[in-house]
């Protein structure tokens, strides 16, 4: 009957089959097919995709969506749901978000079993997260969070895009008790992978919160966690390795293993075919070359990320200001200010407070680097407001202030705002990210105050951390790290004032 069909030209063999052994046929063209599927009864049709389904699942076929659509046409409902929800993970893992949307929405339709549909609500949320759409993101953890129990594989999916949303929501007691639970909470063993993530990401907002304890704790889980299954699971693996790497940036660190682990797990991520992680690895590249003083390469590296566009949730606009800063470094105030324009506004858009407080931080070190201070000064009081929940941030948008403050003559304005910078980091377990800036600010504050003594300790101090960080690293990033200006400003006054002093 076959052989009849191909001869009267209604079907083809296939010349390369995708399945080794059998012999293949297609219908010569698509109304052929469309034709035949319609002279179907509907009992028929049904049977024909359960047949359908049967044939691909013993054949071993990949293709979750292609199984989910034959089992929703075949009116197997709830194995549908299990499909869709896998061809959604995928989808997503690829970062074709669209697709994981459309994908996950289908599978809800089916009226999947509990989990399922719980995991397909914490794929939409995790979506939404990456996308900055909080409303959309909350809709779909308000009905989890109702149903969910702390420790589960749907729990832990849904735990990224939570404390994403609670920390731009300003809930920040909510993000604080997820965060703690997760730390502490039995894991389903089936759940590592995202467990890595979700606290990869609970460790990347406790370290901007300020809250390095916390993250320290968070950095002993993720490996407790992530370790035994490090070598099979390469995302698992990813995700530690980018956790550790910020947890460097953040709290300056050990630069050089920093930027060697974020490597790595850019490598992991890559191994794994799992684009957005690769993005975030290698931002964190970026940033670490940029504290090294590699700024070529931190411009390579960030600039390599722009096309992923502000689908990167948070690290969409940490990169964004990075590149500011790091133009703002090498002298390129006009491509500068142009980013961060755009970067406002995209924070305007999307009405995402932080976003703007990054891109007001930003403009008010262009406005700086201009000569603007008076305009300078509004920027930076105005981020200062906007990163009230991100106190990392705030005191490196203060210690901006204070430079901006003394360089319009107003000392002790500059002296009282670096004190404010200096009690921050003092009340840290770390130095804090970009400790020497705040020292800077510091020492120079109480010389132009008539501070003098004071002023010399601080520099004293500044300069010794910083020699032993340099001594620390590589022979090659030694003299890079010390030409940043804030570090090689610290070293030029402890030159001039400790000799003075002697």
């Amino acid at each position: 009957m076959l052989s009849e069909l191909v001869d009267r030209e209604v079907i083809v063999r296939r010349k390369e089959g995708r399945f080794p052994g059998d012999e293949e046929f297609m219908f010569r063209h698509a109304l052929l097919r469309e034709g035949a599927y319609e002279m179907l009864t509907e009992t028929d049709r049904v049977l024909g995709h359960r047949l359908a389904a049967a044939f691909l699942e013993e054949s071993g076929a990949s293709d979750p969506a292609m199984l989910a659509e034959h089992l929703e046409r075949g009116l197997d409902l709830a194995r549908a749901g299990s499909f869709y929800l896998r061809a959604a993970e995928q989808a997503l893992r690829g970062s074709d978000q669209d697709a994981a949307i459309a994908r996950a929405r289908r599978g809800l339709e089916c009226g999947a079993p509990d989990a399922v549909h719980l995991s397909l609500l914490g794929v939409l949320s995790e979506v939404h997260a990456w996308r900055s759409e909080w409303d959309h993101a909350c809709l779909y953890l308000d009905e989890a969070q109702r149903l969910l129990t702390p420790g589960s594989m749907p729990w832990v999916r849904t735990v990224p895009a939570k404390i994403s949303a609670d920390i731009h929501l300003g809930r920040l007691d909510e993000l604080m008790a997820t965060v703690r639970t997760l730390q502490a909470v039995e894991l389903a063993p089936e759940g590592i992978g995202s467990a890595a993530f979700a606290l990869a990401a609970g460790c990347f907002y406790a370290a901007q919160l300020g809250e390095f304890r916390l993250a320290d704790a968070l950095i002993r889980r993720v490996r407790e966690v992530t370790e035994p299954v490090a070598e099979r699971d390469p995302v698992a693996r990813g995700w530690l390795q980018s956790a550790l790497a910020y947890y460097e940036a953040w709290t300056d660190g050990d630069l050089w293993t920093g930027l060697c682990t974020a490597e790595a797990a850019r490598a992991s991520f890559v191994q794994a075919g799992y684009w957005r992680g690769s993005i975030v690895a290698q931002v964190a590249i970026g940033m670490v070359a940029r504290l090294l003083g590699d700024l070529r390469r931190a411009e390579r590296e960030l600039g390599e990320t722009m096309p992923a566009g502000e689908e990167l949730g948070p690290v969409s606009w940490l990169r964004t200001f990075l590149c500011i800063e790091v133009l703002i470094d090498l002298g390129a105030l006009g491509r500068a200010r142009a980013e961060t324009a755009r970067m406002l506004g995209v924070g305007i858009e999307r009405r995402t407070p932080l976003q703007q407080g990054f891109a007001r931080w930003a403009l008010a070190s262009v406005l700086r680097g201009e000569g603007d201070l008076e305009a300078a000064e509004r920027e930076a009081l105005t981020a200062i407001e906007l990163l009230a929940s991100f106190p990392l941030e705030q005191v490196g948008a203060k210690a901006l202030l204070s430079s901006i403050q003394l360089a319009v003559g107003r000392a002790a304005d500059a002296l009282s705002t670096a004190r404010e910078v200096a009690a921050a980091h003092e009340r840290w377990s770390v130095p804090g990210y970009k400790s020497a800036l705040a020292d800077l600010v510091h020492a120079e504050a109480l010389h132009a105050a008539g501070e003098r003594e004071g002023a010399s300790a601080v520099i004293a101090g500044a300069r010794a951390r910083l020699l032993a960080r340099a001594e620390a690293l590589p022979a090659a990033h030694r003299r890079g790290f010390l030409d940043i200006p804030e570090n090689a400003r610290v070293i030029e006054l402890s030159r001039r004032w400790l000799r003075a002093a002697s």
